[in-house]
């Protein structure tokens, strides 16, 4: 047996034995199927969560172990220190798209030739809905999407005959088509 697995076997039956960490809640064992030679073989591989792949990497004395104790250190420093740890590939990922968002109001704005303070009022408006969106999708994603700041008066109620004349009103302005809003079952 490689020396590293053998080392990493030992940590988790230390870790298991003393009581720290579970086996069951803390490994899960997944098929891989592999061909050897001209047969194919199926092994029940371990993988380990968080909680294990930590206290392993406490206990192991070793150079990829130091390394390990060093970025966990790190992140929990920035933890305690700032209150939160940032994400870099998301946070890169976010700019990157406020990055093109910028770009794509910059060339609309270029593409008005004489920009109105009512269409620069819209852009504003476009820009600022687009952040709330993201921000809605952000606190989703982190399961913090919470109702804010609700009423009991109704500020719209959509009916029928309402979304009919707003449809008519589509068309006339922008010349629908006969498919455009066609009823499913008149």
């Amino acid at each position: 047996m490689h020396q590293a697995k053998k080392n990493f076997l030992e940590k988790f039956k230390t870790a298991s034995k003393t009581g720290e960490l579970e086996e069951n809640p803390t490994c899960a064992f997944f098929a891989q199927v592999r061909t050897e030679g001209k047969r194919t073989v199926t092994r029940q591989i371990p993988y380990y969560n968080l909680d294990m792949i930590i206290s392993v990497g406490y206990r192991v004395n070793s150079l990829r172990g130091t390394q390990f104790r060093i970025w966990a250190n790190k992140v929990l420093k920035e933890y305690l220190v700032k209150g939160y740890a940032v994400n870099k590939a998301l946070t890169e990922q976010r700019y990157t798209e406020l990055k093109q968002l910028v770009a794509v109001l910059g060339r609309t704005v270029k593409a008005q030739e004489a920009l109105t303070s009512d269409d620069a009022l819209n852009l504003v408006e476009v820009v600022s809905d687009y952040a709330y969106a993201l921000d809605t999708l952000d606190k989703y994603d982190y399961q913090q999407l919470a109702v804010e700041q609700t009423t009991n008066e109704a500020k719209f109620r959509a009916t029928y005959e309402g979304a009919m004349q707003a449809i008519e009103e589509l068309k006339a302005k922008f010349g629908g088509s006969q498919w455009f809003a066609h009823e499913k079952d008149v």
